[in-house]
């Protein structure tokens, strides 16, 4: 905390809130101009930009690497526990989970679309195939607790067994359902007519 803390200060005391190279920066959409590069270009030290993009790059790789790893592990765990495709949990001698990891990388290229197609364009994919998956599950949720309940009186099981209670069930089910189903249609009529955002 201490080091963001210090480091707001020094920029807040350096430079002014209308410097021209900050409003033009926005502009121009510039990753080289920022406050910290700003700050040591102030300061003497001319190569700034080439050790700040030097820090980002480490950063940006330690954390693609770390993604990378916590991913394939997880595919392979869940291919292992016969929660997902088979193939999956194979890992060569030295415990890699080459297949996995082939699967993560190959789905981390979708991010390369953003040079054919835009990085508004693609952003709106993600984050409009995020939303429908949220959707989706919740839609589901409403679905099996529909029909677990329906399951449990079936059997003859009381309901006053279940730890929990569900408030105004089936209404919010049915709810949870209906309104998902109409927010799947809303979204494939949008991106069907091109209005998504």
């Amino acid at each position: 905390i201490m080091f963001c803390v210090m480091t707001v200060l020094i920029i807040g005391l350096n430079i002014n809130y209308k410097d021209t190279r900050l409003v033009n920066a926005m502009d121009t959409n510039d990753p080289t101009i920022s406050p910290i590069t700003i700050v040591f270009e102030m300061a003497g030290f001319g190569q700034a930009r080439n050790v700040i993009n030097a820090v980002l790059l480490v950063a940006i790789l330690s954390s693609v690497n770390s993604c990378f790893y916590i991913a394939s592990r997880m595919l392979a765990a869940l291919a292992r526990d016969g929660q997902f495709f088979k193939p999956f949990g194979w890992t060569t001698k030295s415990g890699v989970p080459l297949v996995s990891e082939l699967f993560v990388l190959a789905v981390s290229c979708l991010t390369f679309l953003t040079t054919i197609w835009g990085n508004d364009v693609v952003f709106s994919w993600f984050t409009n195939l995020t939303s429908a998956s949220s959707v989706v599950v919740w839609g589901a949720i409403g679905l099996i607790s529909y029909r677990f309940r329906g399951a449990l009186k079936a059997q003859g099981v009381p309901l006053s067994d279940l730890p929990m209670t569900q408030y105004l069930f089936p209404v919010m089910p049915i709810l949870c359902v209906v309104i998902g189903g109409f927010l799947i249609a809303g979204m494939g009529y949008s991106s069907c007519q091109g209005t998504y955002g």
